[in-house]
């Protein structure tokens, strides 16, 4: 039997699939993929790397580079967490701002900005 092969959804998938509400990736091959979560229209986050070392941290990868880990992040998963991301996303967009051509990082301190915090939303 042969392996599925999955690609990693390009930004603007991923943030039509915020703006859209409530998306499950019925046919991905990783579900069920992390513990208990809530939603997964965000299966690649929007704003990887954030370089909040709260949520993550820089690790050196198999292939000997540096790259910022999220794994142990459940953050944008959850659903108050995402409809604040809905909501930012949309309000970026009523200004003329296109976030999926925001740098990832520049568009998080946005984000953080906009919600006053740079702590999970709750």
């Amino acid at each position: 039997m042969s392996v599925k092969k999955y690609s990693i959804p390009s930004r603007e998938t991923i943030i039509r699939r915020v703006k859209a509400g409530a998306y499950l990736a019925k046919k991905c091959p990783y579900l069920p993929c992390h513990d208990n979560l809530e939603i997964c229209n965000t299966c690649y986050c929007v704003f990887y790397p954030c370089e909040n070392n709260e949520l993550g941290e820089y690790i050196i990868s198999s292939k000997g580079t540096k790259v910022f880990s999220c794994m142990h992040c459940s953050w944008i998963h959850q659903k108050s967490t995402l409809e604040k991301v809905r909501e930012f996303i949309l309000f970026l967009e009523s200004k003329n701002i296109k976030p999926a051509e925001m740098n990832s990082t520049d568009l998080y301190k946005e984000f953080c900005d906009y919600i006053g915090t740079e702590r999970d939303v709750e």
